[in-house]
């Protein structure tokens, strides 16, 4: 299996993930730092392409949106 596919089929996962969390609305303040750390890893291969550096930056967005909406619901 190449590198590419294992990285993508990461980033999938973790967008599937995050996605299923943000529709139910289930992370708490344990654990959103453990997928933002996923993804700041993942982001740091050297091995990415642009898109797939895209991919990831989007899904870290959508954390950090996340997260600042679960703050002014508190």
């Amino acid at each position: 299996m190449q590198t590419d596919t294992i990285i993508e089929q990461d980033i999938m996962h973790l967008g599937l993930v995050l996605r299923a969390i943000f529709f139910r609305r289930t992370a708490d303040a344990t654990t959103t730092p453990y997928w933002r750390n996923r993804l700041h890893t993942l982001f740091q291969s050297l091995h990415l392409s642009d898109y797939q550096r895209h991919w990831i930056q989007e899904l870290m967005h959508e954390l950090h949106k996340f997260e600042r909406q679960g703050m002014r619901d508190r």
